[in-house]
């Protein structure tokens, strides 16, 4: 699958939680769908990998997840985005993919972690900012809870901040209309006029030299 965002190794565990609707704790239950990346090569898949929900830290989820993940061929063994192993937990850091009932949930930035005695396994080039890992690689569910919580309390301080200045209400409330500056006509007249200096616009087609 082709992405344009940054490498999952620059965006922080922050970063990820601030613009995730969905993070929940939940057990793995098996693959229930697989198909070949379209846009890709022969070596890249998708997977849809249903999931039954544990926890939900943060938003709301149904009790059955579908998550799609994404894997790559190396020799003859697929390397998925998220642990496959039935009855394995996890914890997600999750987008809806595809709307629905049941919508279809997606990885932000591959964010499926095992979950081994109440603690995460991270990567070690995690960007962790102000929330260290209590040891290398393994960082708690009470320091994930401790992130989500102040990532509320910095929201719910924003929105009061915006309803001082906008009053209640503001995030319901239509934009203003958009006002066009200046007459569209007076664009259609220089274009009619031709080029800016006053020479007459000469139309003329770019051939290829001989050999």
């Amino acid at each position: 699958m082709t992405s344009y965002g940054p490498s999952p190794s620059m965006v922080s565990l922050r970063e990820r939680l601030e613009g995730a609707p969905l993070v929940v704790r939940a057990r793995v239950k098996g693959v229930v769908e697989r198909w070949p990346d379209p846009c890709a090569t022969a070596t890249q898949e998708f997977a849809l990998l249903e999931m039954d929900v544990v926890t939900v830290l943060r938003g709301d989820a149904p009790k059955r997840l579908l998550v799609r993940i994404s894997g790559a061929l190396h020799g003859k063994e697929v390397r998925w985005s998220a642990p496959i192993d039935p009855d394995q937990e996890l914890v997600m850091i999750l987008a809806i993919d595809e709307p629905g009932d049941p919508p279809r949930y997606g990885l932000q930035y591959g964010s499926a972690f095992r979950l081994v005695d109440d603690r995460l396994e991270v990567p070690d080039d995690l960007l962790l900012d102000e929330y260290p890992a209590e040891e290398p690689g393994r960082l708690s569910l009470e320091t994930l809870a401790r992130l989500l919580s102040d990532l509320e309390s910095h929201a719910a301080r924003r929105r009061a901040e915006f309803e001082e200045v906008e009053g209640r209400g503001w995030q319901e409330r239509p934009y203003p209309e958009v006002e066009e500056v200046g007459d569209p006509r007076d664009e259609q007249r220089r274009d009619a006029a031709g080029p800016r200096d006053g020479r007459p616009g000469t139309a003329f087609r770019l051939e290829r030299e001989p050999d």
